[in-house]
């Protein structure tokens, strides 16, 4: 048994491989500048070429930014941003409603202050006799022994001049006419049956 012989390469492959590096596909990878296809072609038949000295800033760029365009970039850019702001929203707003809410609690206390000292006042008045008698004479209607008292009547009702809307009142008897219309019509039905 004789070992297989490997194929044959066809002409195809033959003239691909051969090709000028212009012609190959680049597989992701950037395509060479003509200065370096220049290069690349003057060193293939052994000759020693000189490095170009004077490049473009652009051409610089474009050598060294690892092929992304301005495009590339200023969406990678705005991604981080979008990034970095999601990440700083959540613990901003948590910051801003503690803040706030501080501020609320701050003027709780405040409010407090204000109402204890208030307080402790009128704890200081309380013990004070002269205040005691005032507060009887005014709420309990207290008077010392001797003292002249004059009481006065209540005053008189007042007069109803316009009805609300939705109250409707008649005054069939002389004072009840605070009463339903129904039940004085009733009340001077028996009274006058009287």
């Amino acid at each position: 048994m004789t070992a297989p012989t490997p194929p044959r390469r066809s002409s195809a492959q033959q003239v691909r491989r051969n090709a000028s590096p212009a012609a190959v596909p680049t597989r992701g990878r950037p395509r060479p500048t003509s200065a370096a296809r220049s290069i690349a072609a003057k060193n293939r038949d052994g000759s020693r070429a000189a490095v170009p000295v004077a490049r473009s800033v652009r051409e610089y760029a474009r050598a060294h930014a690892g092929g992304l365009t301005l495009t590339t970039r200023a969406a990678l850019l705005g991604l981080a941003l979008c990034a970095v702001v999601l990440t700083l929203a959540y613990p901003l707003r948590a910051y801003l409603s503690e803040h706030r809410q501080v501020n609320q609690l701050a003027a709780q206390v405040a409010k407090d202050r204000a109402t204890v000292a208030q307080m402790k006042k009128s704890g200081q008045q309380v013990g004070d006799p002269a205040y005691i008698e005032q507060q009887a004479r005014q709420r309990l209607h207290y008077q010392r022994p001797g003292d002249l008292v004059f009481q006065l009547p209540a005053p008189p009702p007042a007069k109803v001049t316009k009805q609300q809307a939705g109250a409707v009142t008649t005054p069939v008897l002389p004072g009840h006419s605070t009463k339903p219309w129904y039940t004085q019509l009733y009340s001077s039905t028996v009274e006058s049956a009287k």
